[in-house]
């Protein structure tokens, strides 16, 4: 989770510093033309606003996920709990009865699994909505702060499947993350001079292919529950796909060798040359549309979870 804090850290910076690079843009190109396109200008702005929008809700929405992290109840736990908050010790038979009740509206809020052959009833949730409501009625238990071990018990497990069901992880194409850098790298060796060097030009041009990839890392961390759903859906990355087409466009070259009547040989490699144009051509287009991909991942992973 570090790591994951780290590039989002490093996510912001560079679209801060994006910003600033299109804030200039803009500024120049109002200075030198009387007729500045105001609707090109409003629709960058919009694409901020959106971009700023989608980093703020996701991170809103990781943090908030942690919510039991790291976290094991005990009856000394809520006993401290109850005393800090001028509340006896102990819990009283009617706080751990509306427990009981609590932890059975959160049992009844998960999807029904089928029983096993003993008739016990298993469930779990299946979606966010199911996760959301039972992490609240769960949280109402822990400002109960019951000292009945039963109870406790029980909400330490009922803690463990909301959690786990809502951890997150990157489920994306890390091909296209090195796709969208190995561009922007490329792209930087290319245009250094006009920039008066590589770093120069990799915080210009290159970040209009690292943003949208860093973009897309944070966006492409996906709920657990929701990956066992695509799992048993069946299928691939489309993403990956697209990039391994790319990589085999690039390494489709051939040599085509003529013999003549004496014997003498003649290679022909222009091939190798179409191949890695189009390769090469592919890739940019594919790093181009990788923002595209990351606001499709932000509505699957955090607003529309399917």
């Amino acid at each position: 989770m570090k790591y994951f804090f780290s590039l989002l850290t490093l996510t912001i910076y560079s679209f801060t510093a994006f910003s600033q690079s299109v804030d200039e843009s803009v500024q120049e190109v109002a200075s030198k033309s009387s007729g500045t396109p105001i609707l090109e200008i409003l629709m960058n702005i919009l694409i901020v606003c959106v971009v700023i929008f989608m980093i703020v809700h996701m991170v809103y929405v990781l943090v908030k996920s942690r919510q039991f992290a790291k976290q094991d109840y005990n009856v000394d736990y809520f006993k401290a709990f109850r005393l800090e908050k001028g509340m006896s010790a102990e819990s009283s038979e009617q706080e751990n009865k509306k427990s009981v009740e609590l932890l059975d509206e959160a049992f009844e809020t998960w999807t029904n699994i089928e029983p096993d052959e003993e008739g016990n009833e298993f469930r779990k949730p299946k979606k966010m909505k199911e996760i959301v409501r039972s992490g609240a009625i769960l949280r109402q238990i822990i400002d109960i702060a019951p000292t009945d071990e039963d109870v406790i018990k029980t909400l330490n497990e009922y803690k463990e499947v909301v959690c786990t069901n809502e951890a997150r992880s990157f489920d994306g194409s890390w091909k296209l993350v090195g796709l969208g850098v190995a561009v922007a790298v490329i792209f930087s060796l290319m245009m250094m001079s006009n920039y008066s060097g590589f770093f120069a030009a990799f915080f210009s041009i290159g970040l209009i292919f690292l943003i949208p990839t860093l973009v897309y890392i944070v966006s492409s961390y996906t709920p657990q529950f929701l990956i066992e759903k695509r799992a048993n859906r069946g299928g691939g990355n489309v993403s990956t796909g697209i990039v391994a087409m790319a990589l085999g466009v690039l390494g489709g070259g051939y040599t085509i060798r003529t013999t003549f009547s004496d014997g003498s040989t003649e290679d022909d490699s222009s091939p190798h040359f179409i191949a890695l144009l189009l390769g090469f051509l592919l890739m940019v287009i594919v790093a181009f549309t990788i923002g595209i991909w990351a606001f499709v991942n932000y509505l699957r992973n955090f607003v529309l979870y399917f």
